[in-house]
């Protein structure tokens, strides 16, 4: 965690290091530098003015060599020169011998910090000058204090970030180990500290869906474990029969009930395959398609597959609400299974609808059966739920169908309900 933790910091911070120090360099310390001069300058120009004064009402006739009485006058921290000398050495640097020459003080601004200031005294051709101390551009003292406090600081609060999230993945890489091979026990793995509440919150989401995962995929297992026994038990038995009389006048009827029974592990197989193919889906192949079309697509192969003399009719959807962006063979598969479904259950009519509510776009198949009760309709959409209910009967089938009209549903960002048809049974909806 230390190595991870130093990684994420050098390569975070050692940018905003350096820009700290730049900043620093050339914007604050030079702008404190620019002040500290003006202000030396102002309290120079007072402090210069009496010895100014003095000088300039001497009128000496030969200043140069009045030069050493005037020096000896005055406080050896104050110097009188000649301006000649002083423009000589003002010469590098136009600002300040422009200063100079207008009677301002003037610094001989040297990189070391140690200068010399000199004003000229008026009238006269001497100078009044006195050594100061001016921070030098170079000194890079006070931007390695500020960049030394802002990488201490930025760890400080990088760590106190970083160490609980990084806690928290620990416990997602554990929550992962455990729940693959046990389901996670109920309550939330979020921790208290403020800084990990995001990941936590995550993580809890994160392990709640890999419970649900793993919890159907145990279902479905089971479940196919579960039908797949009836079939094969019934094959084994007729296979035993055909062994002990091969001649048998009634092998005609085990071979066709062995056929049965090959058709429904074929449908079952089928349809795990597609609800596992399902769930697995990250894409769609949406596209426009006409609902109508869509509708009298699936009729017509409802119609094929069933001859019982039942009525299946799609009512056509008129305007531009008939017009939707889909996947036509989810919604056609989706369909096909509401058929399937309403033609185990209804007594004589079936009816494919659609309407326009809001932005979604509902398709309702409808029967005249016995209906679904209230209390089994929400259950109905998950993996191999069946209908154990004495008005209704055992439902047929495998329980798969709702579940993968649910999943299509939501792969199209819709879902799936169950409501009583005004046929009078019950009433199937996908909406999108």
């Amino acid at each position: 965690m230390i190595r991870q933790f130093f990684r994420l910091y050098l390569t975070i911070m050692i940018p905003v290091l350096v820009l700290v120090a730049l900043a620093h360099h050339y914007g604050s310390h030079a702008n404190s530098r620019a002040a500290y001069v003006e202000g030396l300058r102002t309290g120079l120009d007072a402090r210069f003015a009496e010895p100014r004064a003095d000088i300039a009402a001497l009128k000496l006739q030969d200043w140069q060599a009045g030069l050493p009485t005037l020096r000896a006058a005055f406080p050896s921290d104050l110097e009188i020169d000649v301006a000649t000398t002083a423009m000589r050495r003002l010469n590098s640097n136009a600002g300040e011998t422009a200063r100079f020459q207008a009677g301002d003080v003037a610094f001989v601004l040297k990189k070391r910090g140690y200068t010399r200031a000199y004003q000229v005294v008026p009238g006269t051709p001497l100078v009044v000058s006195s050594q100061v101390v001016i921070p030098s551009d170079e000194d890079v003292s006070a931007t390695i204090y500020v960049t030394a406090a802002v990488a201490v600081i930025s760890t400080l609060v990088l760590w106190l970030w970083f160490h609980p999230s990084w806690l928290a993945l620990e416990r997602l890489g554990l929550l992962t180990e455990e729940v693959a091979t046990a389901p996670r026990s109920s309550g939330s793995v979020r921790g208290s500290a403020r800084f990990s509440q995001p990941f936590a919150t995550s993580i809890d989401r994160i392990s709640s869906r890999l419970d649900d995962l793993l919890r159907m995929r145990s279902t479905q297992s089971n479940s196919v474990a579960h039908e797949l026994t009836a079939p094969i038990a019934q094959l084994s038995f007729a296979l035993e029969i055909l062994k002990e009389n091969p001649h048998a006048g009634a092998n005609s009827t085990l071979v066709s009930r062995m056929r049965e029974d090959l058709n429904e592990l074929d449908q079952l197989v089928a349809e795990s395959l597609e609800f596992a193919r399902l769930g697995s889906s990250k894409s769609l192949f949406p596209s426009k398609n006409s609902v109508t079309a869509l509708m009298q697509s699936a009729v017509e192969g409802a119609l094929k597959l069933h001859h019982d003399g039942k009525q299946i009719a799609a009512i056509p959807l008129e305007g531009e609400a008939d017009t939707v962006f889909c996947d036509a063979r989810q919604i056609g598969r989706a369909l096909s299974n509401l058929l399937r479904n309403a033609t185990r259950y209804a007594r004589t009519s079936i009816m494919v609808s659609a309407e326009q509510i809001g932005a979604t776009l509902w398709v309702h198949v409808d029967d005249d059966g016995p209906g679904i009760p209230e209390a089994c309709r929400t259950r109905l959409f998950e993996p191999f739920a069946r209908v154990e209910d004495h008005t209704v009967g055992a439902s047929r089938g495998y329980g798969l169908g709702l579940a993968i009209v649910q999943q299509i549903a939501e792969l199209h960002g819709g879902f799936a309900r169950i409501d009583a048809s005004p046929l009078g049974g019950a009433r199937v909806s996908i909406g999108w």
